[in-house]
């Protein structure tokens, strides 16, 4: 449906005249692309924005195949969840970037992220809709009976937990203990550090009777003071400044 409208110079422009005529949001399709997944999302919620104007242009082009897709329930169930979907990947996207961002943010995302989809998977099981705002705007629109809302459901929650194990494999869980240690090094516990590393432990313990690098700490980026701390506390910089590189 998008490409037959953005491959052609012609539909292009006949497509946004026929927009402006119908008073849209929107006067262009965005191209989809599998290098970035922000132009998956970007493009599903111009097609969600510009459905009524999608479902009237076809029928200037003989489409009408299109148009009974839009016409669908099911159909436009699915783009709805999936619009309300990848805007929440859009915006955990956008919040891994950034000049700050290191190793414990992109845990701390991940696993907001995945707990996220575990309770929307939950709600959508108990036929519980109300996170998935374009959705919802759109049900309430349909006359779906108790037998397809279940497989509605079904369908979303499966589709919510099938992600969490690809995400669990590829992010799996991290020493956050370690974490702690590159955070705030003055009140780490000791035990924080295995008993059996002995170097670091020494340096944690000297670390926290030094009040020269307390008062670095306050008045410097995590970063600049753990580059600081390298030449007098060697084994726990190195660690932390990889734990503070985005890609080590």
């Amino acid at each position: 449906m998008v490409n037959h409208i953005k491959s052609s110079a012609l539909n292009t422009r006949l497509f946004r005249i026929f927009c402006q005529e119908m008073e849209a949001d929107h006067k262009n399709l965005l191209f989809y692309t599998q290098v970035r997944w922000l132009s998956r999302g970007n493009l599903l919620l111009h097609i969600y924005e510009l459905k009524d104007e999608l479902k009237e242009f076809p029928c200037t082009q003989g489409k009408t195949a299109w148009v009974a897709l839009l016409e669908s329930d099911s159909w436009l169930s699915e783009l709805c969840y999936l619009v309300d979907i990848f805007e929440r990947l859009n915006v955990l996207n956008r919040s891994l970037q950034g000049k700050d961002a290191n190793l414990m943010i992109f845990h701390n995302k991940m696993s907001g992220f995945l707990v996220t989809l575990k309770l929307l998977a939950d709600k959508a099981t108990v036929k519980r809709f109300s996170l998935f705002l374009r959705l919802v705007e759109h049900l309430t629109t349909c006359q779906y009976d108790d037998t397809e809302l279940d497989s509605l459901s079904g369908e979303i929650a499966h589709r919510l937990r099938s992600p969490i194990e690809q995400f669990e494999h590829y992010f799996p869980e991290l020493d956050v203990q370690s974490f702690s240690v590159v955070r705030d090094p003055f009140t780490a516990p000791l035990d924080f550090i295995a008993d059996e590393d002995d170097a670091a432990q020494e340096e944690l313990v000297q670390l926290q009777q030094d009040s020269g690098a307390q008062a670095l700490a306050r008045t410097n980026s995590l970063s600049t003071f753990w580059c600081k701390m390298l030449p007098s506390y060697p084994t726990l910089s190195r660690r932390a400044i990889k734990v503070l590189m985005p890609y080590p």
